[in-house]
């Protein structure tokens, strides 16, 4: 007898726990290799689910952040997957952790959960739907693409284990200053130059996903708080113009992983990236030893020479699809 309950929207209310459980048990041991422990995370956001309570109604920012869909055995979570807008202002949505429990796999969960989120983007007005998968996940990814999901780049996810405390290597002929968080249009401009034509041929670099709203600036140091971690802005600029910028997430709790982020223009990517990452590991100095990682998109092979100079690891490939959806016709 088939003990599966229908499909149904999550509380985040009362599920958080479940969520965290049944993550663990799908992500468990891939997050592990980074160093990362998905309960630690897990508590951490159960800190903010107060606040996005008491703003979901007034704020757009915050109103979609815990959508998805849930399936139950006799009350145990056993298949999730979530779906957020990209950004307030965005028509783009991410759907995300698409989890079954090991014991109820190739039982068709995971497409009837994508499904129904893409549905859901379709009803709530969305244009185009994105999700990454890994790209040993050959399963996963054969699913994404029969539902119509295109590949559109692929992301080389790094980690370093013992970050070098070293001076930061100079920036000749840059200037150097922390950059604020509201300087959301410099930083537009640098990603609309940097991402491929070919990236954007699919999903061009959007505004609306580099927007801050003012609520979102105003909470973001009770964000900060509850991940027990600090952020680090610095701008790299060349005549006055910026031309790279990087940010550091950089955490004070323990097992979990410092973050590096960096965007610059093609043309001052090899000079800067140097200066960059060695002004994050000067930085992290007096943070825990936790593992430092960083995303670069694969096709970069001269920044990923770099970084694995300094010792970092290529530990995992993602890939990214997206689905564009389809307006009906009146």
């Amino acid at each position: 007898m088939d003990t599966l309950s229908e499909m149904r929207p999550i509380d985040y209310r009362r599920d958080m726990d479940a969520i965290g459980e049944l993550m663990d048990i799908a992500f468990g041991a891939e997050l592990a290799v980074t160093g990362t422990d998905i309960r630690t995370e897990i508590k951490m956001i159960k800190k903010m689910v107060p606040v996005i309570r008491v703003l979901q109604p007034f704020s757009d920012t915050f109103k979609h952040v815990f959508d998805g869909y849930a399936i139950e055995d006799q009350g145990r979570m056993i298949a999730l997957v979530n779906v957020s807008k990209s950004a307030p202002k965005s028509k783009r949505w991410v759907i995300g952790n698409v989890a079954t429990h090991p014991e109820y796999r190739r039982r068709g969960l995971a497409r009837k959960l994508v499904t129904r989120a893409i549905e859901y983007v379709k009803e709530q007005g969305g244009d185009v739907c994105t999700l990454e998968v890994r790209s040993v996940n050959t399963p996963a990814y054969d699913l994404y693409r029969s539902l119509g999901f295109e590949h559109y780049d692929s992301i080389s996810e790094l980690k370093l284990e013992n970050v070098p405390f070293v001076e930061p290597a100079p920036a000749e002929g840059y200037s150097v200053r922390p950059m604020k968080l509201g300087e959301w249009e410099a930083r537009y401009e640098v990603a609309r130059r940097e991402v491929p034509v070919e990236v954007q041929a699919f999903l061009p670099v959007n505004k609306a996903e580099f927007q801050i709203p003012g609520i979102a600036k105003a909470i973001n140091p009770v964000f900060l708080w509850a991940q027990k971690s600090t952020d680090y802005w610095r701008a790299f600029e060349k005549n006055g113009l910026l031309v790279g910028y990087m940010l550091l997430n950089a955490r004070r709790a323990t097992k979990v992983t410092h973050r590096i982020s960096m965007r610059t223009l093609p043309e001052h990517r090899i000079s800067l990236i140097e200066p960059m990452v060695t002004l994050a590991f000067s930085q992290l100095k007096g943070y825990p030893k936790n593992n430092t990682v960083i995303s670069v998109r694969s096709s970069y092979e001269d920044l990923l020479a770099m970084l694995k100079r300094y010792g970092f690891v290529v530990y995992d490939e993602m890939h990214r699809l997206g689905l564009k959806l389809q307006k009906k016709e009146n």
